[in-house]
Formats: structure tokens, sequence, C-alpha cells
């Protein structure tokens, strides 16, 4: 009984192992076949009349790619690997330039979507500086219009953007300026903005990087501009706030003459960021505000006095930023 039940196994064994085996090289006969056809290499043909072409022409082209590669990717010879890798690699680039369009289109044509739009940028290579890049540029598009919100989108985009610069990214074009310097001096210059309202602290210090960098935002009067807003907002209402709500007729001297000091000191930084915005600007008319301001905090410094003021603008260039 023992060997009959052995024998009955072995033979159920090989039944299996022949199906398998005969399933295997139907497989292969069929595939073969199908190989073997005239298909093949006229959509390869048509594949080559597309790829190099316009943009439709190329959108046919990645369709047809994948049409060779669902039907024939898995053929067996050497001269069809070599086509199956090729069109896979074209795709991969194809894929990869629809994405990028579609974000720099969004930029150029409708900045308010593309921070939506640029997101299949981004999840396609997530360490790419070129989607931040973009998007960076999208916020400075929107400007003074952008809502909060889309101001926040912006923030993000120019704070990941200095992070993959720090990080040794590079781009083989910088959108937001010619070489790497002023790129870097645009996207401080742009965080800040971004950051103004809603955090002067955090936009003085962007402010301040853009302006001690080293490419054309370092000069760029509106840099200025912005920093002595940003310090007015934040440290010298902050210490003018202390001073005021501390020094009452109870205050010892001592330490309401400090506070003062301190308010004093953060105001001369606001006056020498004025003084720098009015001293860098080639067209003195364009800049009757910022030297309204200027003049307006020198005198409450001065006594009620300008006197001074012309060559504090006239030197304040050969001076370090305090």
């Amino acid at each position: 009984m023992e060997d009959a039940m052995k024998v009955l196994f072995s033979v159920r064994f090989l039944i299996k192992a022949l199906a398998v085996a005969a399933f295997a090289f139907f497989s292969v006969m069929t595939a073969n076949a199908q190989c073997n056809t005239d298909a093949e290499t006229a959509i390869y043909n048509k594949f080559l009349e597309n790829f190099k072409g316009s943009a439709d022409q190329q959108k046919a082209a990645s369709q047809t790619g994948k049409e060779y590669l669902a039907k024939f990717g898995t053929c067996p010879s050497d001269n069809e690997k070599k086509i199956t890798d090729y069109i896979q690699k074209w795709l991969v680039k194809y894929e990869v330039a629809v994405v990028d369009y579609d974000c720099g289109n969004a930029v150029d044509k409708t900045p308010t979507q593309a921070f939506d739009l640029c997101q299949p940028f981004v999840a396609k290579d997530p360490e790419n500086l070129r989607p931040w890049l973009l998007m960076t540029l999208a916020g400075a598009k929107n400007g003074a219009a952008a809502d909060p919100k889309l101001r926040e989108k912006a923030l993000t985009a120019a704070k990941r953007s200095l992070a993959l610069i720090a990080d040794g990214k590079t781009a083989d074009n910088w959108i937001l300026g010619k070489q790497k310097e002023d790129a870097v001096g645009a996207i401080n210059y742009y965080a800040g903005f971004f950051a103004l309202d809603s955090s002067p602290g955090d936009a003085t210090k962007y402010f301040l990087t853009a302006a001690t960098s080293a490419g054309l935002y370092s000069k760029e009067p509106g840099v200025y501009d912005a920093l002595a807003r940003a310090i007015y907002n934040s440290d010298y209402k902050a210490a003018a706030t202390e001073y005021n709500s501390k020094c009452s007729a109870t205050s010892t001297a001592s330490e309401c003459d400090a506070l003062y000091a301190k308010a004093g000191q953060v105001l001369d930084r606001v006056i020498d960021a004025y003084a720098r915005a009015v001293a860098l600007s080639k067209d003195q008319a364009s800049v009757t505000a910022t030297r309204n301001n200027l003049t307006t905090l020198y005198k409450l410094r001065h006594d009620n006095s300008d006197v001074g003021l012309d060559k504090l603008i006239a030197e304040v260039l050969t001076k370090p930023i305090p």
C-alpha cells in the first residue's frame, strides 16, 4: 500500500511538472511569435518620427513608446532589448520635461496657480532645486497682491530653495539670477518680503543676508528699504513698547536710561538702512518716501535737526552694516 502511494505521488508530481514546462514552452513560443511581427518595426518607426518633434509630436511619441513597451518590452533579442532600454530612458526624460514645462508655464502665465501645478514636479524629484526656484519666482510675481496663504507657500519655496543650495544642489538656470550668488541674494530678499508682515524678525534676518551677499542684491536699494521697515516693525517696536511699559513715574532713572538707549540703538540701525537705500538709488526722485522716512527718524534722534544727514548718506556705504 505504501509503495502504491509513493508511485501515485510520483505520477502526480510528474504530471504537474510536465504541465508547468508545457506552459512555459507555450509562453515562450507565444512571446517569440509576437516579437517576430511587422507591427514591432512599424510602432518603433512611428516613435522615431515623433520623439524629437513638437510638443504634440513628443506627446504622441510617449504614447507610442508606451505601446511598444507593453507589446514588445520583453522581446529577447539584443537589438530589441536596446530599443526597449532606449525608449524607457526617453520616457523618463520626457515625463520630467512635461512636469517641468507645466510648472514653468504656470509661473509665467498663472503664478497664483503655480504652487499647485508645480507639485507633480516636486513629487517626481523632491531634491531637484528647479521647481522650488520656480515657485519662489511665482511668489515674487504675485507680489503685494498675494494673500497670506500664497505668501506662506512662497516663503516655504524660498526656504526650501535655500536649504537645497546649502546642501550643494545647483541649477543650470538659476531662475532668479544669472549666477548662484545673485540667486541666493534674490531668494533671501523675497523670503524677507514674504515674511515681512507675519514675522518681521525673520524678515530682518533674510534681508540682512541679502544685503551681505556676494551678488547684485547687496547693492539693491529695495533690500535696504525693506530691511529698515523690518527692523522698525520688529526690534524697534519691541524696544519702544518695553520702554513705554516700564518707564512710568515710579521707574528708576537708570533703568529707563538703559531702555531708552537700547531703543535708540535700534533706531540707529533703521536710519542706517534707510540711508543706504537712498545712497544706492540712482534715481533720487524714486526714493522720495524712503528719504522722507529717513529724515523723520534722523530728526527724532537729533533734536529735530537734519544737520549731518547729507554727510551720513554720503559716507554710509563705506561703513559696515550695524
